[in-house]
Protein backbone atom coordinates (compact mmCIF):
# COMPACT_ATOMS: atom_id res chain seq x y z
CA UNK A 1 0.00 0.00 0.00
CA UNK A 2 1.40 3.40 -0.98
CA UNK A 3 0.30 6.73 0.45
CA UNK A 4 0.78 10.34 -0.53
CA UNK A 5 1.15 12.83 2.31
CA UNK A 6 0.27 16.52 2.50
CA UNK A 7 3.05 18.19 4.51
CA UNK A 8 2.99 21.75 5.87
CA UNK A 9 6.04 23.34 7.50
CA UNK A 10 5.34 26.19 9.95
CA UNK A 11 8.55 28.20 10.01
CA UNK A 12 10.24 31.54 9.83
CA UNK A 13 13.66 32.78 8.80
CA UNK A 14 15.65 35.59 10.41
CA UNK A 15 18.20 37.45 8.32
CA UNK A 16 19.37 40.94 7.47
CA UNK A 17 21.63 40.51 4.44
CA UNK A 18 20.66 37.33 2.67
CA UNK A 19 18.06 34.61 3.00
CA UNK A 20 19.42 31.50 4.72
CA UNK A 21 20.23 28.77 2.22
CA UNK A 22 18.20 25.68 3.04
CA UNK A 23 16.77 22.57 1.41
CA UNK A 24 13.86 20.29 2.26
CA UNK A 25 13.88 16.58 1.45
CA UNK A 26 11.48 13.68 1.82
CA UNK A 27 13.76 10.67 1.95
CA UNK A 28 16.34 11.59 -0.72
CA UNK A 29 14.04 13.65 -2.95
CA UNK A 30 14.52 17.42 -2.75
CA UNK A 31 11.29 19.41 -2.48
CA UNK A 32 11.20 22.80 -4.18
CA UNK A 33 10.02 25.45 -1.70
CA UNK A 34 8.76 28.82 -2.95
CA UNK A 35 10.66 31.46 -0.99
CA UNK A 36 9.12 34.53 -2.60
CA UNK A 37 6.93 35.32 0.45
CA UNK A 38 9.59 34.57 3.08
CA UNK A 39 10.43 37.84 4.79
CA UNK A 40 12.69 38.03 7.83
CA UNK A 41 10.75 37.36 11.02
CA UNK A 42 7.48 36.45 9.25
CA UNK A 43 5.83 33.11 10.08
CA UNK A 44 5.00 31.22 6.89
CA UNK A 45 3.33 27.95 6.02
CA UNK A 46 5.04 25.98 3.26
CA UNK A 47 2.95 23.09 1.92
CA UNK A 48 3.79 20.28 -0.47
CA UNK A 49 2.73 16.75 -1.37
CA UNK A 50 5.08 13.82 -1.19
CA UNK A 51 5.47 11.23 -3.90
CA UNK A 52 3.60 8.03 -3.14
CA UNK A 53 5.50 6.46 -0.26
CA UNK A 54 5.97 2.73 0.17
CA UNK A 55 5.09 1.14 3.50
CA UNK A 56 8.01 1.49 5.90
CA UNK A 57 10.53 4.02 7.25
CA UNK A 58 10.76 7.56 5.84
CA UNK A 59 12.19 10.92 6.85
CA UNK A 60 11.72 14.63 6.33
CA UNK A 61 14.96 16.61 6.34
CA UNK A 62 15.40 20.39 6.58
CA UNK A 63 19.01 21.33 5.96
CA UNK A 64 20.60 24.73 6.70
CA UNK A 65 23.63 25.25 4.46
CA UNK A 66 26.45 27.70 3.85
CA UNK A 67 26.01 29.76 7.01
CA UNK A 68 29.29 31.46 7.90
CA UNK A 69 30.70 34.04 10.32
CA UNK A 70 29.43 36.90 8.11
CA UNK A 71 25.88 35.80 9.03
CA UNK A 72 26.44 36.75 12.69
CA UNK A 73 26.90 40.28 14.07
CA UNK A 74 28.42 40.52 17.54
CA UNK A 75 29.11 43.31 20.02
CA UNK A 76 32.73 43.82 21.12
CA UNK A 77 32.05 41.63 24.18
CA UNK A 78 30.89 38.75 21.92
CA UNK A 79 27.16 39.19 22.49
CA UNK A 80 25.19 38.23 19.38
CA UNK A 81 23.21 41.19 18.03
CA UNK A 82 21.89 39.63 14.80
CA UNK A 83 22.11 36.12 13.46
CA UNK A 84 20.81 34.36 10.40
CA UNK A 85 18.71 31.36 11.45
CA UNK A 86 15.55 29.37 10.83
CA UNK A 87 12.84 28.55 13.35
CA UNK A 88 10.74 25.42 12.81
CA UNK A 89 7.54 25.70 14.85
CA UNK A 90 5.72 22.61 13.69
CA UNK A 91 4.99 20.24 10.85
CA UNK A 92 1.50 19.14 9.86
CA UNK A 93 0.96 15.86 8.06
CA UNK A 94 -2.44 15.48 6.40
CA UNK A 95 -3.71 18.37 8.58
CA UNK A 96 -2.69 16.41 11.69
CA UNK A 97 -0.82 18.99 13.75
CA UNK A 98 -1.64 19.60 17.42
CA UNK A 99 -0.68 16.26 19.01
CA UNK A 100 2.10 15.91 16.45
CA UNK A 101 4.39 18.43 18.22
CA UNK A 102 5.41 15.94 20.93
CA UNK A 103 5.59 13.14 18.38
CA UNK A 104 7.86 15.30 16.23
CA UNK A 105 10.19 16.04 19.11
CA UNK A 106 10.46 12.38 20.15
CA UNK A 107 11.23 11.22 16.61
CA UNK A 108 13.51 14.05 15.48
CA UNK A 109 17.12 15.05 15.82
CA UNK A 110 19.57 17.66 14.60
CA UNK A 111 22.64 16.32 12.82
CA UNK A 112 25.73 18.54 12.60
CA UNK A 113 27.91 18.56 9.46
CA UNK A 114 30.39 16.25 11.21
CA UNK A 115 27.63 13.66 11.76
CA UNK A 116 26.93 14.18 15.46
CA UNK A 117 23.25 13.49 16.20
CA UNK A 118 21.49 15.61 18.86
CA UNK A 119 18.03 14.33 19.89
CA UNK A 120 15.35 16.98 19.97
CA UNK A 121 13.67 17.82 23.24
CA UNK A 122 10.87 20.08 22.00
CA UNK A 123 9.66 22.42 19.30
CA UNK A 124 10.07 25.16 18.23
CA UNK A 125 13.58 24.44 17.04
CA UNK A 126 15.87 27.33 16.17
CA UNK A 127 18.41 26.17 13.61
CA UNK A 128 21.46 28.40 14.07
CA UNK A 129 24.15 26.15 12.65
CA UNK A 130 24.73 24.33 9.39
CA UNK A 131 23.20 20.90 9.70
CA UNK A 132 20.03 18.86 9.27
CA UNK A 133 16.77 18.62 11.18
CA UNK A 134 15.54 15.04 10.63
CA UNK A 135 12.02 13.76 11.41
CA UNK A 136 11.71 10.00 11.07
CA UNK A 137 8.33 8.32 10.62
CA UNK A 138 6.65 5.31 9.07
CA UNK A 139 4.08 4.90 6.35
CA UNK A 140 1.15 4.44 6.62
CA UNK A 141 1.47 7.62 8.65
CA UNK A 142 -1.86 7.57 10.54
CA UNK A 143 -1.28 4.05 11.89
CA UNK A 144 2.25 4.95 12.95
CA UNK A 145 1.19 8.23 14.60
CA UNK A 146 -1.60 6.59 16.60
CA UNK A 147 0.77 3.83 17.73
CA UNK A 148 3.42 6.40 18.75
CA UNK A 149 1.04 8.74 20.61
Amino acid sequence: MKEQLDITLFMLVNYWKKMPEFSVYVDDQEIVIDRSDMESGKLVEKSFKTDFLEKGQHRIVIELKNKNKDDIVRELDGTVVRETNMVLFSIAVNNFRTPLKDLLARNSSFITPDGVRHPLKKLPLTIKHNGKFVFEFESPFAYWAIKEL
